[in-house]
């Protein structure tokens, strides 16, 4: 009995051998012979007489007393840091919230300046504080990535998605700078790849964006080219390492591999793995170099991997880098329609007025995939020779594409040359973007210029473009797009909104929105507020920020889906709108009874089409 620093527990030890005959790893707190107390496991069974009754226990006990304060320590140690997870993840929401929240204003109000009238000079202005917004954004998302990278906390979206469609958005925002250089930006997509897939088209867009500014950033002179295509092969050996388990070529599966190549200043060898780590730092005496990729090739290769890819830089000094990102994706099951591929252009010549000698190929390769008959000029004069011969056989140019600086004559002098030598008409002029910033859309305009592609040339825009102005434009349903939101149609019905908003800037950038729609639209500033207009009124829509005071936006859906239960009222669709980022916030709110979500900073054409599909 001395032994047992509890004696409950040996009455309970009792009990159990009386019940089983035997135990295992029993635990109890016992005293040792010093007098200090021990935890020990015991191994212990009955010993029965030879009438079969018990009369002693039998037992091995082993002390356990420092592998029991290892598993305290290592339970307190889980707990601390599940304490920590919750704490950073509150405090990334909060950050998210209040990082977002003024620029969602700011954002807001910027698109729509840009829909208005202004004059080149503003124009430009504006155009700048879009990119730095946007460069904002993405340095805000940057830093709440890595924080979630870091924790293990980030999750993928899968979902359909048109690359084309994607690459626009790259070019939105990485072509600007690039211009500023007078870079030349080229984007190849190999004519079998895929362009309807799945998977997280938000994480491809940020590592597409990032690869991409990053090969600006250090090019002053040459050429930075994006080149996609599909492998259908195992990968090559600096791959197959990390990839060999993943690659499954089934139907559904596609393995596509991404290159961004400049001419940049390029890395020493071994330097090439350094510009994935967010600490490692250039050298004073190196101000240029690119030793360092910052936080956002970091974040790259973090999310490649989180998408079961890989990453890979390779580079010579003084002469650039290319940078290989292999990422599985799928197709749909029913395959979506890729209307670049229906596109016939049998037999239209076209003439491309083009000095870049890897622009002229891509767009050669392109057309004449699609039948067409091609001719390249790179300079102004053998552009005209070409012209004047093609109206003297009477096998005269369709279309004519023409690059924004022709060598060998400013533009609007070649287009009154090419209008003399009786070449004009059905002309397209390749723009670096935004055409605004040489104050010529008027004069384009004025000289009968209709189209202007913008560079790098998108090739879905491009064979479309050539396809209308020659007269074969494309009947294929499949093949029709959406129309933007703000023309005629989902911006002018007359719906009427209800939007709950405690911030005043957006509340302002919103109704600048709304002025350019025929909604008829209510405030409220919290969730109070919103169920009692809900509750009194009938509303086509409601828009619902789900931070605000006094009640706030999911405790307000819940009780409006609650009583729209309790009197039979049809289901009102509500949009939420948050300033958190994250895709467990998006999962409450449609838990809670959201039909959609939309994440600040809100973008209009995003907001309209949220409208439109809610409806």
């Amino acid at each position: 009995k001395t032994m047992y620093a509890n004696p409950e527990q040996r009455e309970k030890l009792k009990r159990e051998l009386l019940r089983h005959d035997r135990v295992n790893n029993y635990e109890l707190q016992l005293r040792h012979r010093d007098g200090h107390t021990i935890v020990g496991e015991a191994h212990a069974h009955l010993v029965f007489d030879e009438h079969n009754q018990p009369f002693a226990i039998e037992a091995i006990v082993r002390d356990i007393t420092v592998r029991k304060k290892r598993e305290a320590e290592l339970e307190s140690a889980r707990l601390l840091a599940e304490k920590a997870n919750r704490a950073r993840n509150s405090f990334l929401n909060e950050m998210s919230q209040e990082f977002r929240n003024p620029l969602n204003t700011i954002m807001g109000l910027v698109q729509i300046l840009r829909e208005s009238r202004l004059n080149s000079e503003q124009r430009i202005t504006v155009n700048a504080l879009n990119h730095s917004a946007e460069i904002l954004l993405t340095l805000i998302n940057d830093i709440l990535d890595f924080a979630r990278i870091e924790s293990g906390i980030l999750e993928l979206q899968k979902g359909p998605f048109d690359l084309e469609d994607l690459l626009n958005d790259v070019w939105n925002i990485t072509v600007p700078p690039a211009e500023e250089k007078r870079l030349e930006v080229i984007c190849k997509i190999d004519r079998d790849t895929p362009t309807s897939l799945i998977g997280d088209s938000n994480r491809l867009r940020q590592i597409l964006i990032h690869l991409f500014s990053n090969a600006v950033k250090f090019t002053d002179l040459g050429e930075v080219i994006l080149s996609i295509k599909e492998i259908k092969k195992n990968p090559d050996a600096m791959f197959r390492e990390r990839l060999e388990n993943e690659y499954d070529p089934v139907h559904d599966r596609v393995m596509l591999q991404f290159q961004v190549q400049d001419t940049g200043v390029g890395l020493l060898a071994d330097q090439v793995q350094s510009i994935f780590s967010p600490t490692e730092q250039e050298d004073e005496n190196r101000a240029r170099s690119r030793s360092s990729g910052g936080l956002g090739l970091a974040i790259c290769r973090r999310l490649v991997h989180a998408m079961d890819g890989d990453m890979r830089a390779e580079s010579v000094e003084g002469k650039g880098a290319l940078i290989t990102v292999i990422i599985p994706l799928e197709r749909p099951v029913s395959v979506l329609h890729e209307a670049w591929r229906d596109i016939e252009l049998n037999d239209v010549r076209i003439l491309v007025v083009e000095k870049h000698p890897l622009t002229q190929k891509l767009i050669e390769e392109t057309l004449k995939a699609h039948g067409a008959r091609v001719e390249i000029a790179a300079e102004c004069s053998h552009a005209l020779r070409l012209v004047e011969n093609s109206v003297f056989t009477g096998d005269e140019f369709v279309i004519k594409l023409i690059e924004q600086h022709p060598e060998g004559m400013e533009l609007f002098a070649f287009l009154n040359e090419l209008r003399m030598h009786g070449g004009f008409p059905n002309s397209i002029l390749m723009s670096a973007y935004p055409i605004w910033t040489m104050n010529f859309s008027q004069q384009l305009q004025d000289m009968g210029i209709r189209n202007v592609l913008s560079r790098p040339i998108r090739r879905l825009q491009m064979l479309q473009t050539i396809q209308a102005m020659a007269g074969r434009a494309d009947t294929n349903p499949d093949n029709i797009r959406r129309r933007s939101p703000f023309q005629p149609g989902m911006a002018q019905r007359k719906l009427k909104l209800l939007v709950a908003e405690d911030n005043s800037g957006n509340r302002t950038m919103l109704q600048s929105v709304f002025n350019h729609t025929s909604f008829e639209v209510e405030w409220v500033v919290n969730g109070i507020e919103a169920l009692d207009k809900f509750e009194n009124n009938r509303y086509d829509v409601v828009l619902m920020d789900l931070q605000m005071p006094v009640m706030d936006g999911l405790t307000a859906v819940r009780r409006m889906r609650k009583w729209e239960q309790v009197h039979n009222r049809r289901r009102t669709p509500i949009i939420a709108m948050t300033a958190y980022a994250f895709e467990e916030d998006r999962v409450r709110s449609l838990h809670a009874g959201c039909d959609a979500t939309v994440s600040k900073p809100v973008r209009i054409n995003t907001l309209i089409s949220a409208i439109g599909e809610a409806l």
